[in-house]
């Protein structure tokens, strides 16, 4: 026995072919024989492997020497004992699609990074193909065949045949065929349930919301012919009806969450006989044997990531939406089926949104378009052209408002009409797009506006529930911004991934991280609930314009030792908040670690607060000052936070009014970092510099504003032309929430 049969004698003794049966392919090379069955089709590929027995078994057994090298040992294991077996029901058909998958891994592991750990998996009934590196990200492979055969049957015995490159709504589909019908066409049905099916093999693979799941989707046949691939593409990528680009007929054909959510890619390919002849994948990675198509619509992880890992599969844009037709057909005939095809596609295309109303694509678009115009640097950052950063930001429009739509309670701001047109939806479309397309989360806006920001209780809208969960979104934009647009700290230092809810102290959790290559940045928002109508009971609207209010910052001080008499005569007592602000800092801190690599960032937001002012001494007075009192620990920084009337869309003003305030801990003196994130202010605790006079005040006088339709309640020293600019650009935003009320 020659060298050549050497590992499979040894794979052999060691019983990894015991579940093999007679007629398995490989069966003969086990004795050193070579097969005696002529039963084949005389046009099977098979038949032609077969002729060529020793050349294959040698290729077969270079396979299985790469794995044995590259894999783990009980990898090799599983692959030959229970995979490439087929003891469950052996056909030859079977086993070479697994082995067909087997060479595609085993292609892409030599073409990718040599560091990362390669594993066959085998889980319940099913086995799949597991790369893991070191930065833990994980790539899952698994196998998904079509047999062929069953179209070429189709395609026999026609003059003409006609098959969509795109998928369509059933009524349609039946339509197409009527019409081909009538021009003597054969209308061969799009395969678009055989592709969801397949494609649902997903769902056998265990739970891991991090992993890369890549389906190989393989495009087999016992005969010879080939058929082209564009018909399976377009059911995935077809620009208007696509399942991996728009999702819309995911009802009704049951194409599943689960499915759409899990997959990240598809690599669709043709199993030719030199493929599985020679065992190298190079035989189908040309345009017309192979494509990478990707799930655009799932969040879970960036496509860059996936096509790093796959890059030596045909990833072109295509638009998938014409016919193939089989068989002599004339021009005409061509013609006629395109015309059919399209004139179908178009009823669709043009419908905009299933969402939205054709009127309200029009603004919204226009909208999206105008704001990256103004703000072209939104996209710049993650290489996206505008024309694609038009239809993804439009997406995420689509995600946010089904579910505002369908589960937010009444009185929720964002079922104003004109909301659509506001910034505050623009940065969260914005974001529900490229979170989880380019920061590789795909948790935390799903989270974000399907629960946080719903702001429901007992069965109504609940305004404390919604500051907490928009203020988390806020101080998240607002970093977002500094880190990725205004700055380039995402990659001078390497930024991986965003965090949700990472794990603290205590088994408490942050609201996010920003990750880069060596360190992280924790976040935690404190909502400060400071609106006198809900914290005092006044009832604003019934307020006489000019009342006065008085606080006392601190409750361990006498009201008499504080404020004056004539005040207390004259105004209307509010509550402090100073244990709201002390609380607050402190649960912050209890949830910092000691961690070198990690800073540790604390905000609190300031929501309809009677002044800035008061926060400052509740937090640096002195002698009262809660951080003079207790400095920071293990937090890096405590930021004061509070929006202003008249921000942009980047939030800038709130850098120039000076509505932000850090705090900074003495170990912490990173600045660049804090001018990258936008947090400028800073002062270090034991400083107190830059606000030497606001922290020594004890209490505070306000005023009541309550006029031209604008109520609320400031400190008494503002000046009325501060007021004025405020109510100019409230009033404009109330003109144009009144123009877009009266186009729709």
């Amino acid at each position: 026995m020659t060298a050549l049969w050497q590992i499979l004698k040894k794979c052999k003794e060691e019983g990894l072919f015991q579940n093999y049966s007679a007629e398995h392919f490989i069966f003969p090379a086990l004795d050193g024989g070579r097969p005696t069955r002529m039963c084949l089709k005389k046009n099977s590929w098979i038949g032609g492997v077969l002729e060529n027995y020793d050349t294959f078994i040698a290729n077969f057994q270079k396979m299985l020497y790469y794995v044995q090298n590259a894999f783990t040992s009980e990898s090799f294991q599983i692959l030959i004992e229970d995979y490439l077996s087929c003891a469950e029901g052996y056909s030859d058909f079977k086993f070479f699609e697994r082995y067909g998958y087997v060479l595609i891994v085993c292609g892409i592991a030599t073409f990718s990074d040599t560091s990362m750990k390669k594993e066959v998996v085998k889980y319940n009934n099913s086995v799949f193909f597991q790369f893991t590196y070191d930065d833990g990200s994980v790539y899952r492979f698994y196998g998904s065949a079509l047999n062929q055969d069953q179209y070429l049957e189709e395609i026999k015995g026609h003059r003409a045949s006609m098959e969509l490159e795109f998928p369509l709504p059933e009524e349609d589909i039946r339509r197409c065929g009527t019409l081909a019908e009538r021009h003597d066409i054969h209308f061969i049905s799009p395969h678009i349930r055989e592709v969801i099916d397949r494609l649902g093999g997903v769902k056998t693979l265990p739970e891991n919301p991090e992993a890369r799941n890549i389906c190989l989707f393989q495009m087999i046949s016992e005969e010879e012919e080939e058929l082209p691939l564009d018909p399976i593409c377009g059911v995935l990528q077809n620009d208007t009806m696509g399942f991996f680009r728009q999702g819309i007929l995911a009802d009704e054909y049951g194409y599943d969450q689960e499915i759409s959510e899990n997959i990240s890619a598809c690599i669709v390919y043709r199993a030719k006989a030199l493929f599985f002849l020679l065992g190298e994948f190079r035989y189908v990675l040309g345009e017309a044997d192979s494509r990478l198509l990707f799930n655009e619509i799932q969040s879970k992880v960036t496509e860059e990531a996936v096509r790093k890992i796959c890059y030596p599969f045909v990833d072109r844009a295509k638009l998938y939406e014409k016919i193939i037709m089989y068989g002599f057909a004339s021009r005409e005939l061509l013609e006629r089926g395109q015309g059919i095809a399209l004139s179908m596609l178009n009823k669709h295309r043009y419908r905009q949104s299933a969402v939205f109303s054709d009127q309200e694509c029009i603004f919204l678009k226009y909208f999206i378009e105008q704001t990256i115009e103004k703000y072209p640097e939104l996209l710049q950052p993650f290489g996206v052209n505008r024309q694609d950063g038009v239809k993804g930001i439009f997406a995420g429009y689509e995600a946010m408002m089904s579910v505002v739509r369908a589960k937010y309670p009444q009185g929720h701001p964002f079922l104003r009409k004109n909301f659509l047109l506001d910034g505050t939806a623009f940065s969260l479309a914005y974001c529900r797009y490229i979170v989880p397309k380019y920061l590789g989360n795909s948790e935390m806006m799903a989270d974000l506006l399907e629960r946080k920001l719903l702001s429901h209780k007992d069965g109504h809208f609940n305004t404390k529930l919604f500051n907490e969960g928009f203020s988390e979104f806020e101080i998240f934009f607002y970093l977002f911004v500094g880190i990725f647009i205004k700055s380039r700290r995402y990659d001078m230092d390497g930024f991986l991934r965003l965090e949700y809810e990472p794990d603290g102290n205590q088994n408490k959790h942050f609201e996010y991280a920003f990750v880069f290559k060596d360190y992280k940045i924790k976040v935690e928002v404190k909502a400060l609930e400071c609106d006198p109508e809900y914290a005092d009971g006044i009832n604003l609207t019934q307020m006489k314009h000019g009342t006065l209010f008085y606080k006392n910052y601190f409750p361990a001080l006498k009201e008499e030792d504080v404020v004056p008499e004539s005040i207390r005569k004259s105004a209307r007592k509010l509550k402090s908040n100073y244990r709201q602000v002390s609380k607050n800092v402190k649960k912050i801190n209890e949830k910092c670690t000691e961690d070198a690599k990690t800073i540790h960032l604390g905000f609190l937001m300031i929501n309809y607060g009677t002044s800035r002012e008061e926060f400052i001494s509740y937090l640096m007075h002195p002698e009262h000052g809660y951080l003079i009192r207790n400095p920071l620990d293990k937090m890096d920084a405590l930021v004061l936070f509070s929006m202003c009337v008249d921000t942009d869309l980047l939030m800038e003003e709130i850098l120039r009014q000076e509505h932000i305030l850090v705090f900074s801990n003495e170990k912490m003196d990173n600045r660049a970092l804090f001018e990258d994130l936008r947090l400028n202010h800073c002062t270090a605790t034991g400083e107190r510099k830059k606000y030497a006079e606001e922290p020594s005040e004890t209490y505070g006088v306000y005023k009541g504003y309550n006029k031209d339709g604008i109520v609320h309640i400031q400190r008494a020293d503002v000046f009325e032309q501060d007021w004025e600019r405020a109510k100019n650009v409230l009033k404009l935003g109330d003109r144009l929430a009144a123009v877009f009320e009266e186009l729709m």
